[in-house]
């Protein structure tokens, strides 16, 4: 007889300017920690038409990069260091400028309808998640530089690291693909992204132990598997110079 009046319920989900000033991360941390819990996210808001922040996923990825090549630099210590530590996220910047092209290419052939700025979100996630993956493999490499003086095992070690990083990106990028509709391609890209970026190292070593009076930048022509043989040749010196 009588009718109870009830409240307007509160909406389920946020309004698009509410998630748009709530939800997007607003700085490196936020951004790299977003992709451990929701990797797909970044890509989720770009789709909506919503900022990704991508800006901040490339800046903590190469952050995390540069991280890990100075704990790489520690292999021969001193100004390495730096060196080291600059090299690692130029090594990045120069692979992803080189290899978004054939990304593109790639992925559209798969059937993927590609805008700029999912385009550009998911560069930036693949960016992120390998300087995360190898900020987490920090301390093992820094073991291994610190205490080797072996110097094609201390590049083996880098390399796996390395491998294991890009991996688990393209492992993301699969996944995104398959969000915007792509059958394959992921793991394609994923191998010339490596094999590229392994030259793009060797064209700007060395990266882990400059000899006494030589140049930051090694100027001759060289693939990196003739590097790799020739750094497996090398070792550090002792104390008595032998």
């Amino acid at each position: 007889m009588f009718e109870q009046s009830l409240p307007p319920e509160a909406p389920l989900l946020p309004t698009s300017e509410s998630a748009t000033t709530a939800d997007l991360p607003t700085n490196p941390i936020h951004a790299i920690r977003e992709l451990l819990s929701a990797p797909l996210q970044p890509l989720e808001r770009s789709l909506e038409g919503r900022s990704s922040s991508a800006p901040a996923l490339v800046l903590g990825g190469l952050v995390s990069t540069t991280m890990y090549g100075l704990a790489a630099g520690t292999f021969e210590g001193g100004a390495n260091v730096i060196e080291a530590g600059l090299k690692a996220p130029l090594v990045v910047i120069l692979t992803l400028l080189l290899c978004a092209p054939s990304l593109w290419v790639f992925s559209s052939l798969a059937g993927v309808r590609w805008t700029a700025n999912a385009f550009g979100t998911v560069l930036a996630s693949v960016v992120g998640l390998a300087g995360l993956v190898l900020l987490g493999l920090l301390p093992v490499a820094w073991l291994f530089s610190a205490s080797s003086r072996f110097l094609g095992f201390v590049t083996v070690v880098h390399v796996v690291c390395w491998t294991l990083a890009l991996g688990l990106a393209g492992s993301y990028l699969k996944r995104a693909l398959a969000v915007l509709g792509g059958r394959a391609g992921a793991g394609l890209w994923t191998i010339l992204a490596l094999a590229v970026s392994l030259q793009v190292a060797t064209v700007l070593r060395p990266l882990l132990w400059r000899e006494p009076g030589t140049a930051v930048f090694a100027g001759e022509k060289l693939f990196f598997l003739e590097h790799f043989g020739e750094a497996a040749k090398k070792h550090q010196p002792q104390a008595d110079g032998r």
